[in-house]
């Protein structure tokens, strides 16, 4: 399963989300990291160090492969960084996995069916409001709060010289068609955006239609 650029250092590793790797270098910021299948390849493109994970959601099919940063060469030393409206679902997933719930419950199977916790917890060690910007490397991150299928959800827009780069929860496509759940099959991610001032939407999950 190859890598495919979609911008200048922005890479995309279909699994079970769409893992973006932001490269400069020798070293890497990776944008959900879904099933961590991502790590065992950074090394066919030259990456040694992965050094930020961002989390557009909590949703178990972006980030169940965290535990594995802990182990991996190239995790080591990572900071973690995610939406500040879904850090306890983030951090403390057992407390929203109740065997019994009952509809007084934040949220429950009965009026919050985008709640999908790890199954594991994920310590963040930033969070990001909306309007936060973010730089790594000389690059600089705009963070956007677009909740939808995610409660807290955050979307992250990257300047790439004179346009923007947006790495999205759902990505409207072609009118008012959407993209479909992670259990589709992955084409194309990044979309020329006409008359937005994105020139690039990059979608976290789901096939673009």
């Amino acid at each position: 399963m190859p890598f495919t650029e979609v911008a200048p250092g922005v890479l995309v590793w279909p699994n079970t989300c769409n893992t973006y790797v932001v490269r400069q270098g020798d070293f890497a910021l990776v944008v959900d990291l879904g099933d961590g299948s991502v790590l065992d390849a950074l090394a066919g493109i030259g990456v040694t160090t992965v050094e930020w994970v961002l989390y557009t959601h909590h949703h178990r099919e972006q980030c169940q492969g965290h535990g594995l940063l802990a182990t991996h060469a190239t995790g080591r030393g990572v900071r973690v960084a995610g939406p500040a409206a879904e850090r306890e679902l983030f951090e403390t997933p057992l407390a929203f996995r109740q065997a019994e719930p009952k509809l007084s419950d934040r949220f429950t199977v009965h009026g919050a069916s985008y709640v999908r916790p790890p199954i594991r917890p994920v310590r963040l060690d930033r969070v990001f409001e909306k309007m936060d910007t973010f730089a790594w490397r000389g690059r600089e991150f705009w963070c956007a709060e677009t909740a939808g299928n995610s409660s807290g959800g955050m979307s992250y827009l990257l300047r790439d010289g004179n346009r923007w780069l947006g790495f999205m929860l759902k990505v409207p496509c072609g009118g008012n068609r959407q993209g479909l759940g992670q259990g589709a099959q992955f084409h194309p991610p990044l979309v020329t955006a006409k008359n937005s001032r994105r020139d690039g939407l990059a979608g976290a999950e789901g096939i673009l239609l």
